[in-house]
């Protein structure tokens, strides 16, 4: 797709000569033709000749026109489109994250269409140049120094644009700024969606989008206006020109008005109206892109991760990490999804740690130590400042983040990740992460395609899926970031199990070293070395008995906080057969019927993985032409008066504009018959000028207003109907494709299309009352009228038909390119370890879907280049035929034919620009197609009442308050996420008494995190019911139901701002601050202040600190239900005993359902409900089931192989039953 300079050079060429043909040949001609019509020595051969001369003029125009514009845009469209987003894309697996940059997804999908937008103006520059050189030369032979009246005008108009233009770059970048402010909610609106249901938070969420909205609507606003005032100047500023001309010229001077060169000065000054109002145009243009480029430029000059520091295979470490008083600045969070939250400033001190081949070493500490930021700093995922900084790793480095990393596709491709396939290594890592089970579970086993968010897996099934990604690779060493949090101790066992027993294969060759973060202490005795970190700082560090020992803890009370069991030592660790199957206890999928068919599809499942497009639901596309509905929508959002107002000023403003010319043309007829009515004629052409400018500028505020009223509007009416969608509509939808809607289309809504639209009306009218004033001098002109509209209409529809598909293929390619960069965001700090591959993989993604987005755009440039070339060809059929009819038939006086001939040359002009700006009228008509499915009938639609807007002020509930005692009963309840996928709940029954607290167990994979989602009706029923003190669910309006349970997910949800907006958003909380404050205390939280701010993706506090203030937000909504999903999961073993401690004193009377992985967490609620593949396992009192050998608990605790965790839940129930007592 590379560019030869040689071609701009060419094109810039053949549109500064096109430029002066139009402002020079052109007005010689007609000077000319009118002054043989003047001598009467018209002759039919001449009329020929004349007619054909002027013709092919008009064709070399075209021709030069179209040819240039082709070489010097639409190539270099294809080719910046291409480089400057693989280098946006190549910045973005490097940089270091920086919160002041511009988000990366909208310098792709707004300021590089952006910048090739404005290219495409920038480059009628040359032509500008041409018209403007031949204009001056020309008038300065025809009217003298008087010329230099009108050309006052005409530059002084343009400095006053180019002032406008200085506006206009200022309005453009508060636009892009409020814009980027808006996207940046939005986007942590659509992340955050599952939360925002959760706490039926949508009204307030919608009102502060509104809001944003709004404030952005005004900025649009100001540029618009900006716009469209540089617009009007430029229109006006060729009949200002000619009234100060010719007013000065024949009035004042007194000099003959000779229709030939009036009309020829005329031509002259209407023809450089498209340079007038493209010069200040190509000026904004040109400070439109050096804005954007300068983001660009900001984004790309921002400074990169430093380089990884790699160990060579002689030394014989696995990790070298030492930092004495370090501070890390610009660390992404490991649970960072998105890639846009970064821990600011943290500090290292004490630190030193060296990992030897064969070694397991854990890294232990209290919520907030600084576990996590170790993890990044050993990688190089941040700035290290200070003395002593020193991390090296070995060259393969494997990690596993606590939230996890995946693609928007399959489990295949999310695990191979664009490296060769090896079936073998497939097998031997779905066997490590457990994976072989849930494979089978699955309809589509490994081509199942999850979303962005995993949601086709629950939380367990995902990390296990970051484990077998690692596993694939082979890695030398492996970096987990407390991966045993999210899985059930059996679960989690196995994978201990055969992660050490990776490790134990370590030889001098093939060197292997494990490193956690571990808050399960009853592994620590399989670990090799322990380090406990307090305040970023190393405050124990030796073997797991030696740090036991230095801290005085008792290793046997920590234990009865833990539920996953490896049973063995470290001393005694098995060997790792990568090809042996597993053992009893387990499902291999080594030796399966899907290893062996993979084995022998080998080539075919490396061509797949190269072309696998981003797994999803494929993106709809509207085909044929746009929809009648999507016109009637955008006149109905702008107010039927407004757009019935602007069509009727517009009307009058080009009668008027008529009449002025028509004027001119009787003042030239009688400017020497009667001198007493001398003013008369100037003073008439004034008004007549001065009225069309008027009626110009009026019409164009009140389209502005208009087009204003209809964006806030439709945007307002498609983010509700978004936010009103169900869950599984967002597990369906990429995120990528929904902000395109509501970022890159609503931008085109916004700007280009009243830009356009205002074009093509504007331009209709112009060409209208031409040709009805050519008509009134020649009747028979009005068949060639007729032709050249049933030709242009012809031409029109046949390029915007075609058009408009690729516009809209080109739209649709467009959702691909930010889903990627998404994912791009969401792998960096992978990236960091990665031996090339994964970038790569995502470059060769992009470079694929570049060059289909490309093939579009280039397609609809030339297309528009070529139309552009035939409607010229038409053009001069319809000089050649108009110029016979007009000096042919009749007598023609010389006024008649100046004015009708100027008109004819500028007709197929008017009209070649009236039909390509409606094609592209068209094509902006389609974004604004694709923004109204998020409001149409194909996005469904949660049960709220009719006529919800979010926007309306609460209402008062009457009646006793519900729930009043918080008892939930299920009856019978299936549960089927999507059609084609299997039940996840089958007959459920179970009862929750009012009070108790219940505690949910279970395999991954269950069905556990199913009950919240039939609860918060996030998926309606299949069948059954559910019922809350005795009414059905379904029965109770959305908004009351979720603000009516307290909900702590197993993802915190956080939102940007400071710690007090987390807790309280929208200031619901009783008592102020003091509140606050007491909940931060109660959740264990000491070190944090109100004020303390939280990026969005809570990378500014720990993920412990994460789950805690969700804990801490819980305590602030008194609800009589408490549903908690994995609440300590992700904290230590001191802080889950206090957590597990204010759970049965805060949350004392209430209705709690805690589900859980580590059995500990609920052995003393009142009821134990174990999930088993969707269905109730068992379900009764703790020491019921315990007892129960046969039970299905008993055999889930005993499933590790090991009666640790049976004797530890007996201590901890004997000592609640003492408690109790």
């Amino acid at each position: 797709s590379r560019q030869d300079p040689f071609s701009i050079l060419v094109g810039c060429l053949l549109l500064s000569l096109q430029g002066a043909i139009v402002t020079v040949a052109r007005p010689l001609a007609l000077r000319y033709v009118v002054r043989e019509v003047a001598a009467g020595s018209l002759t039919s051969a001449n009329v020929l000749l004349y007619a054909f001369a002027l013709s092919c003029l008009c064709l070399v125009d075209g021709l030069f026109f179209a040819w240039g514009r082709h070489l010097d845009t639409d190539y270099a469209s294809v080719y910046f489109f291409r480089h400057v987003g693989t280098i946006v894309l190549d910045k973005c697996c490097r940089a270091a994250p920086d919160s002041s940059r511009p988000p990366p997804t909208n310098l792709v999908g707004s300021d590089i269409p952006r910048i090739i937008e404005q290219l495409r103006t920038l480059g009628m520059g040359p032509a500008c140049i041409g018209g403007f050189s031949g204009a001056i030369a020309l008038l300065a032979v025809i009217l003298g120094w008087s010329s230099l009246i009108g050309l006052a005008v005409v530059f002084g108009m343009l400095v006053v644009n180019m002032r406008m233009g200085h506006i206009a770059k200022r309005a453009e970048k508060q636009n892009l700024e409020a814009a980027d402010f808006r996207v940046m909610l939005l986007k942590q609106a659509i992340e955050m969606i599952k939360g925002l249901k959760y706490f039926a938070w949508e009204a307030k969420c919608m009102k502060q989008l509104v809001e944003a909205r709004r404030k952005q609507c005004f900025k649009v606003k100001k540029a618009q206006a900006t716009l469209q005032m540089s617009l009007n100047l430029g229109r006006l500023s060729p009949f200002i020109a000619c009234l100060a001309t010719f007013v000065f010229y024949g009035w004042i001077l007194g000099n003959p008005m000779e229709a030939g060169d009036i009309f020829a000065a005329l031509l002259v000054f209407m023809s450089m109206r498209l340079s007038l109002i493209i010069a200040p145009n190509a000026y904004i243009a040109a400070q439109q892109i050096l804005l954007s480029l300068a983001r660009v430029e900001k984004y790309i000059d921002a400074l990169d991760f430093p380089e990884r520091v790699v160990i060579p295979h002689s030394e014989g470490l696995m990790a070298d990490v030492q930092f004495q008083e370090c501070t890390l600045s610009g660390v992404r969070d490991a649970g960072s999804s998105d890639g846009s939250g970064f821990r600011k400033e943290f500090v290292l001190r004490d630190v030193a740690m060296q990992v030897n081949p064969g070694t397991l070493v854990a890294i232990l500490g209290e919520v907030g130590a600084g576990k996590s930021s170790l993890v990044s700093a050993m990688i190089g995922a941040g700035a290290i400042t200070g003395d002593g900084a020193r991390a090296r790793t070995r060259q393969r480095v494997g990690i596993v983040p606590q939230k996890p990393a995946l693609l928007n596709s399959s489990i295949y491709e999310n695990i191979v990740r664009g490296k060769p396939f090896d079936a073998d290594r497939f097998a031997q890592a779905i066997d490590v992460a457990q994976f072989a089970r849930d494979l089978e579970e699955l309809e589509d086993s490994v081509d199942t395609i999850i979303g962005e968010r995993g949601t086709t897996l629950s939380g367990g099934q995902q990390m296990r899926l970051c484990i077998a990604q690692v596993m694939y690779d082979q890695p030398e060493l492996v970096i987990l970031d407390d991966p045993l949090a999210a899985l059930d101790h059996v679960v989690g066992s196995h994978v201990f199990d055969t992660l050490t027993e990776y490790i134990g294969a370590s030889t001098p060759e093939t060197p292997r070293a494990l490193v956690m973060v571990l808050n399960q202490m009853n592994l620590l005795s399989h670990f090799d070395h322990a380090l406990w970190l307090e305040n970023g700082a190393v405050i124990a560090s030796g073997t797991p008995e030696e740090v036991i020992k230095s801290l005085s803890l008792d290793l046997e009370t920590s234990q009865r906080t833990n539920g996953h069991v490896a049973e063995g030592s470290k001393q005694n660790r098995h060997k790792w057969d990568p090809l042996k199957p597993a053992g009893p206890n387990r499902h291999s999928f080594v030796g399966s019927a899907l290893h062996v068919d993979m084995v022998a599809m080998r080539s075919v499942r490396c061509v797949s993985s190269t072309l696998t497009d981003i797994g999803s639901k494929v993106e709809s596309r509207a085909t044929g032409s746009v929809n009648f509905v999507v016109y009637h929508t955008y006149i109905k959002s702008m107010g039927y008066t407004l757009a019935g107002l602007f069509i009727v000023i517009s009307l009058l403003a080009y009668t008027s504009m008529v009449f002025g010319d028509r004027w001119l043309a009787l003042w030239i007829r009688n400017s020497d018959q009667n001198e007493d009515t001398d003013a008369v004629y100037p003073l008439i052409y004034t008004g007549a000028v001065l009225t069309f400018g008027f009626l110009l500028v009026v019409s164009s505020w009140v389209f502005a207003e208009g087009c204003m009223r209809a964006a806030r509007t439709l945007h307002d009416e498609c983010l509700l109907k978004v936010l009103k969608a169900p869950m599984s509509w967002f597990e369906e939808m990429p995120t990528g494709r929904i902000l395109s809607r509501l970022s890159s289309d609503l931008g085109t809504v916004d700007l280009h299309l009243p830009h356009s639209l205002d074009n093509a009306v504007q331009l209709t009218f112009t060409v209208v009352v031409m040709l009805v004033t050519i008509c009134i001098f020649a009747p028979l002109v009005a068949f060639a009228g007729i032709f050249v509209s049933v030709f242009y209409g012809v031409l029109g529809v046949l390029v915007d038909r075609t058009n408009r598909e690729i516009k809209r293929m080109r739209d649709r390619a467009m959702a691909p390119i930010q889903t990627n960069l998404a994912e791009v965001l969401s792998h960096v700090s992978l990236m960091r370890v990665d031996d090339g591959s994964l970038r790569s993989f995502f470059m060769e993604r992009h470079a694929r879907y570049t060059d289909i987005q490309n093939r579009y755009m280039f397609s609809s440039t030339s297309m528009m280049s070529f139309s552009t070339f035939i409607s010229y060809i038409i053009a001069c059929v319809f000089v050649f035929t108009s110029t016979i009819f007009l000096l042919g038939f009749g007598d023609p006086e010389p006024e008649g034919v100046a004015l009708s001939l100027a008109y004819v040359f500028l007709v197929p002009y008017f009209g070649g620009m009236a039909s390509s700006v409606a094609v592209m009228c068209g094509h902006n008509f389609t974004s604004l197609e694709r923004l109204l499915e998020l409001k149409s009938d194909s996005v469904p639609e949660e049960a709220w009442p009719p006529g919800t807007t979010f926007l309306e002020e609460p209402t008062e509930r009457s009646g006793e308050e519900w729930p009043s005692a918080g008892s939930i009963v299920f009856e019978d309840v299936s549960l089927r996420y999507r059609q084609e996928l299997p039940l996840a709940l089958t007959n459920l029954s179970f009862q929750i008494l009012g009070g108790q607290r219940v505690g949910v167990v279970g395999r991954t994979g269950a069905g556990k995190s199913s009950l919240t989602t039939v609860l918060f009706r996030f998926v309606q029923p299949c069948g059954g019911r559910v019922l809350i003190d005795g009414r059905d669910t379904t029965s109770i309006d959305l908004q009351q139901l979720r603000s009516s349970i307290s909900m702590i997910p197993q993802q915190p949800v956080l939102i940007q701002g400071s710690v007090r907006t987390n807790l309280d958003p929208y200031g619901e909380v009783q008592g102020g601050d003091a509140a606050l404050l007491h909940a931060l205390r109660q959740a264990q939280i000491p070190d944090l202040d109100l004020d303390d701010t939280i990026d969005v993706s809570g990378s500014g506090i720990s993920s412990g600190e994460c789950q805690l203030l969700s804990f801490a937000r819980c305590l602030l909504r008194a609800t009589k239900i408490v549903v908690l999903d994995e609440p300590t999961a992700s904290v230590d073993t001191a802080t889950d005993a206090k957590l597990q401690k204010l759970v049965r004193v805060s949350l004392a009377n209430r209705t709690l359902m805690c589900i859980a992985h580590r059995l500990q967490t609920i052995i003393d609620f009142d009821q134990i409900l174990v999930m088993d593949a969707g269905t109730v396992g068992a379900m009764g009192t703790s020491r019921a089931l315990l007892d129960d050998r046969s039970s299905y608990l008993s055999k889930l605790v005993d499933g590790g192989g090991s009666d640790t965790l049976r004797l530890t839940l007996e201590d901890l129930l004997a000592k609640s039953t003492e408690e109790s007592l």
